[in-house]
């Protein structure tokens, strides 16, 4: 450790100063230049993490998360064996606090979660500004979930605290060594009204809270520096008030001056850039501003698009690339590609820029297929009599892209500010169990499910939807289960139509060219196979908190389906290993099913797994690493709680769960539930399912008619029943 007075004081004074420039943030050389030089004075001084933690804070704001935790890890490593000094503690602390942020930045919200809750545990709450971090945090994180009504209360609590602190500051009555004086108290406020602002934005205002929010924030924006992150934030929420306040002539003033550089970064500057190309379209701007606008947004978006594109694989996955900024980005090319392009022109461009942003998954790189053109998914990748929607929910906007034989239409959707914390409530109630009132929940579900249906299907797209026998759902696999439990007339989307779904164009190519090649299935062998019911020891018992599920005999028989006996090969009991999954019956046969309790382990990256039999407890589950090592079936059907769980990752295609595992294997369809699912109602499905499968139907609509099964019972009428079961890949769209 050091001891020389004058070293340590050189290197406080440095990483000072380099916190100062990043505070200012248009001195980003200067603060680069004040920690690298503090880092080299000497690895055992006291400030040396500070100024690491400095070049973390950096290159997260370059976009480079990835590179930023390394270096926490790097500087977590240096002191771990350091005496627990205060200093010590207090770098411990700001560690666990930019950890959660880079991995917000990923959008990895688990780990956020798990870093901030670390973070808390360690930081110091005695002073104003180390509680206003915390709440911060927590307030930060309730945002990247889209719960934004939450995030406003533990708002309330913070300005509640700076209120009173502030208070006896100013009568005096400090509070000793944590008395943060006029210079804390300024600091803090800032912080706290620019949360305020940010959080508010995202709540349904009033014209007039629009217009008061939207004065002070173009106060804030015209008083900061050029190109600090302070300035960014403020100008775009003045520019976003202003429209929803109706005065669109004071939101393009502004928009003008926020278009001036220097921009924080490349992605900041393609949200700028997305920002005024909407707001061009609203005030009417002359074609030619308009189309210059578009290309210059169509420029940097690629750019920045292919930068994330390049970033490597992990084992989990890559995660979002900056989730929101993405959809952002995306939203606004789709908003000028319908307006600005000739009708033979946009869809190819509007495809291009979807896959742009959709292919950026790691499941869809893994598999590394080429985007295809417009024609290659009209002709190959839309169902027989049925369509393609796209979907894109973005903060600011929502659009859909409708593809099918008679050609495509590109449709804006009259979204509300709060639309995508309705979506993930909707989600929520779909996979929560009915309580005793199941009637009265039904009724409230449906109730939600009507309001984002009036947002997310227009009559016009209703009626097209209608008419199509088949649905190939790409986007966000968050949503599927909400698609699925959108209400159609007295029914529901997911029961009068096949659904399939594909993260991503390119994906889906994939998957159609490595179908086309494979060999014919032989004669020969076992059509399905059935592994399920495990027997479950107490050491499994114990250490998966998991028991016998204990099927029926009828229920068992029920998962035949209507495949003659002599064509099923059934593991189940002690007989359901995980070396079942390397037979050559499995690899051969026409359909998988398994019935099992899922599990996750969280100390693995890809978390989730399938409890099967097993001496050993250790390998009673079967991971993704494990499905990956096989080879299976083109249909796989997973009776498995949280089997498409895993990491959080925003944006994320499924390659972090089990659906990926069984893909990368060789299915063509996958399905499964990402949250908890009805034993018996599963079986009853399911069963139906491989029914309809060996009379001739497709995945996608075996999988339809089962769900219409439940559906029509009583009680089971809520979507909770049917809708969490969702078909990852083809569906048997593709074979024609």
């Amino acid at each position: 450790m050091a001891t020389a007075a004058a070293q340590a004081s050189e290197t406080e004074a440095l990483v000072n100063q380099g916190r100062a420039a990043i505070a200012h943030w248009g001195r980003l050389e200067e603060a680069r230049a004040c920690f690298e030089k503090a880092s080299a004075i000497s690895p055992r001084d006291w400030w040396y993490p500070f100024a690491r933690i400095g070049l973390s804070q950096l290159a997260r704001a370059e976009g480079d998360a990835d590179g930023a935790l390394r270096l926490l890890t790097e500087v977590e490593a240096t002191i771990a064996d350091w005496p627990l000094e205060p200093l010590v503690l207090i770098a411990g602390a700001e560690i666990q606090e930019e950890r959660g942020r880079c991995f917000l930045a990923l959008g990895c919200l688990d780990r956020a979660a798990l870093a901030f809750e670390a973070f808390e545990a360690r930081a110091d709450r005695s002073t104003l500004l180390g509680r206003w971090v915390v709440l911060r945090a927590q307030i930060d994180l309730l945002l990247a979930q889209h719960r934004a009504k939450k995030a406003w209360q533990v708002l309330l609590r913070a300005e509640a605290d700076f209120k009173a602190t502030a208070a006896k500051v100013a009568a005096g009555g400090g509070q000793g060594d944590a008395d943060p004086g006029e210079e804390g108290i300024a600091e803090v406020a800032v912080e706290v009204a620019s949360c305020r602002r940010t959080v508010r934005a995202q709540l349904p205002m009033s014209a007039e809270e629009c217009h008061a929010l939207a004065l002070e924030s173009e106060a804030v924006f015209r008083a900061e520096r050029p190109g600090s992150p302070l300035r960014m934030r403020a100008g775009k929420d003045a520019v976003d008030c202003w429209v929803r306040a109706g005065d669109l002539k004071r939101a393009w003033q502004c928009s003008q001056l926020l278009m001036q550089p220097p921009f924080e970064n490349l992605q900041r500057e393609a949200e700028i850039l997305a920002q005024h190309v909407r707001l061009a379209r609203l005030c009417g701007r002359p074609a030619e501003e308009l189309e210059a606008a578009r290309v210059a947004l169509d420029q940097v978006a690629m750019e920045l698009f292919a930068k994330w594109k390049q970033w490597p694989i992990r084992a989990g996955g890559v995660s979002s690339f900056q989730f929101s900024a993405r959809r952002e980005i995306l939203g606004a090319l789709l908003d000028v590609d319908g307006a600005l392009l000739a009708k033979d022109v946009w869809p190819s461009v509007a495809l291009k820029h979807v896959e742009a942003a959709f292919s950026l998954g790691s499941l869809s790189r893994r598999f590394g297929g080429a985007a295809p053109d417009f024609a290659v998914v009209q002709e190959e990748l839309v169902p027989q009599g049925g369509g393609v929607l796209a979907f894109v929910f973005a903060p600011c906007s929502a659009h859909l892209l409708l593809i099918d034989a008679a050609g495509a239409d590109l449709v804006p959707l009259p979204i509300q500010p709060d639309y995508l914390e309705l979506l993930r409530d909707y989600r929520d109630r779909i996979e929560q169990l009915p309580g005793p009132d199941a009637a009265e929940e039904l009724r409230r579900t449906r109730q939600v499910g009507e309001a984002l249906a009036s947002q997310l299907l227009p009559e016009a797209v209703k009626g097209r939807v209608r008419a199509w026998k088949g649905l190939l759902l790409v986007g966000d696999e968050n949503f599927v289960a909400t698609w699925q439990a959108m209400p159609l007339g007295d029914s529901w989307l997911g029961v009068e139509a096949a659904i399939a779904h594909v993260p991503s164009f390119s994906l889906a190519w994939a998957l159609r060219q490595r179908m086309a090649a494979r060999a014919p299935r032989s004669d020969e062998g076992p059509e399905l196979v059935l592994v399920g019911d495990p027997a479950i020891d107490d050491a499994s018992r114990s250490r998966w908190g998991v028991d016998v599920l204990s099927l029926r005999e009828e229920q068992r028989l029920a998962l035949q389906g209507g495949y003659p006996p002599k064509r099923v090969r059934a593991f189940w009991g002690k007989d359901a290993t995980a070396a079942q999954f390397a037979t050559g019956d499995i690899k051969a046969a026409r359909a998988l099913c398994v019935i099992a309790h899922g599990v996750e382990d969280f100390e693995r990256e890809r978390s989730a797994g399938i409890v099967l039999a097993a001496a050993d407890p250790a390998q009673a589950v079967l991971f993704a690493e494990g499905v990956e090592a096989t080879k299976v079936p083109p249909l796989v059907l997973l009776g498995v709680c949280h089997a498409a769980s895993g990491p959080q990752r925003l944006g994320e295609d499924g390659v972090q769960h089990l659906g990926g595992a069984f893909l990368w294997a060789g299915a063509d369809s996958v399905v499964l539930a990402s949250g908890p699912i009805s034993l018996g109602a599963s079986v009853d499905l399911l069963g139906a399912c491989l029914d309809r499968h060996r009379q001739g139907d497709g995945a996608a609509e075996a999988l339809r008619r089962g769900r219409q099964r439940i559906a029509n019972d009583p009680l089971r009428a809520h979507p909770f029943y049917f809708a969490g079961l969702r078909l990852s890949g083809l569906g048997g769209f593709a074979e024609k």
